[in-house]
């Protein structure tokens, strides 16, 4: 493999110099204070919302105010975070994989209702890639059964969208590699302000976040957006390579850098005023310009690409947070990309299956041929129809 001297990353941090600045000032113990920060916040998320942690510790409150009866059952979309999984198993609870539609990425009513028992209390469903499926049907067919429908939203926020009205919890992610992300922090959104206030009180009973961490995580997260440069991220990666390791994977690891001790432990706190205040910021902005922009990218280069190489590229509501591929071998693929000086990767999402192959056949056949091509903002028109053009031959090559 050449070396690059210049190299389109995956990506760059959606925030600017200037949001980066905003919350190191607020980690000044007289520039925030918890209350009105998180009453910011919470006000910029609409009604009935709540600010966590992460969606992940947003959920895991919401299962301990739920308190279900031991060995209750909660329907999950095959492909998500593994923790959602592992932070069901830890309330006791069993996770039920159910396969999704190529086409929407989400589970179908047909298939949920097959997975449905006596035993189910809940239904889970991730929104994908950007990818907003229409839960109208699923939300009929959940009030019908007396069940939850909690909407994973993570990786769908674009600004206008606040979750479907018959959901009765939706979550939202701001963490790192986010849309509008504060390096951290959730929005909760609840259709039944009773269950709001009861999630409220017992994240009162947390400790919170400490500030350090959070200063720690914007200054590394400030480096990462300054090799976000072509050149500088093309000399990052021949350095890399000159020491034999993997910048695929060491980004990944430094962008979903674990903490130390249990997952209760990691979960079970909550934001501090710094976040909170940078997440206030992030959400009064306008992204829909930004946001549009990375949509007419990726349109240009899925036009340019075989018919159905994209997952979910057919559903009527997408904001690319990622661009998704499918081929038949998609480490030969990104390793020929990466020499052309394209940083596509298996990495960009730490989405994976939640079941075996034979339950799940659409989830496990998306993720098993799965890679992420760039939507970097420096890509301009050439480039974008260099990209694509490439990437078109390489399918071809390879899956032909």
């Amino acid at each position: 493999m050449p070396e690059q001297t210049s190299m389109i990353p995956r990506g760059t941090l959606d925030l600017s110099w200037a949001d980066l600045l905003a919350g190191l000032q607020a980690c000044i113990p007289s520039m925030a204070a918890e209350a009105p920060a998180r009453a910011a916040a919470e006000a910029a998320g609409g009604t009935n919302s709540l600010a966590c942690l992460s969606v992940r510790s947003g959920f895991d409150l919401v299962l301990q105010a739920l308190a279900l009866p031991p060995g209750s059952e909660i329907i999950i979309s095959a492909i998500t975070i593994p923790a959602m999984a592992q932070i069901i198993e830890h309330h006791g609870l069993t996770p039920v994989p159910v396969d999704i539609d190529r086409a929407s990425l989400a589970p179908t009513p047909m298939l949920v209702t097959q997975a449905i028992t006596a035993r189910t209390r809940a239904v889970l469903v991730a929104q994908l890639f950007g990818c907003r499926a229409d839960l109208s049907d699923l939300a009929a067919l959940c009030a019908s059964r007396g069940i939850l429908l909690l909407e994973d939203c993570a990786q769908a926020f674009e600004g206008a969208y606040g979750g479907h009205p018959g959901a009765d919890v939706r979550m939202f992610s701001f963490g790192p590699i986010k849309t509008a992300t504060a390096m951290g922090g959730a929005l909760l959104s609840f259709r039944k302000p009773a269950l709001r206030a009861q999630v409220a009180a017992l994240q009162t009973t947390y400790p919170q976040q400490a500030t350090w961490m959070y200063i720690k995580r914007l200054l590394l997260f400030a480096l990462l957006k300054l090799l976000a440069q072509p050149m500088l991220f093309g000399r990052f990666v021949a350095g890399c390579r000159f020491c034999n390791v993997d910048h695929d994977r060491l980004i990944s690891r430094l962008l979903r850098s674990s903490r130390k001790g249990s997952l209760a432990q990691r979960l079970r706190q909550r934001p501090n005023p710094a976040l909170l205040t940078l997440l206030a910021r992030r959400l009064g902005q306008d992204h829909r310009e930004r946001i549009a922009q990375r949509i007419a990218r990726a349109q240009r280069i899925i036009a340019a690409l075989p018919s159905g190489a994209v997952p979910g590229a057919k559903a009527p509501d997408h904001s690319h947070w990622v661009l998704p591929i499918c081929c038949v071998d998609p480490e030969a693929l990104v390793q020929e990309l990466w020499a052309t000086g394209i940083d596509a990767s298996r990495t960009a999402s730490s989405m994976t299956v939640v079941a075996t192959a034979g339950q799940t056949p659409v989830a496990t056949q998306i993720m098993a041929s799965i890679l992420y091509v760039p939507l970097h903002p420096a890509l301009n028109e050439a480039m974008i129809r260099q990209i694509a053009q490439h990437i078109d031959r390489k399918l071809h090559t390879i899956v032909h």
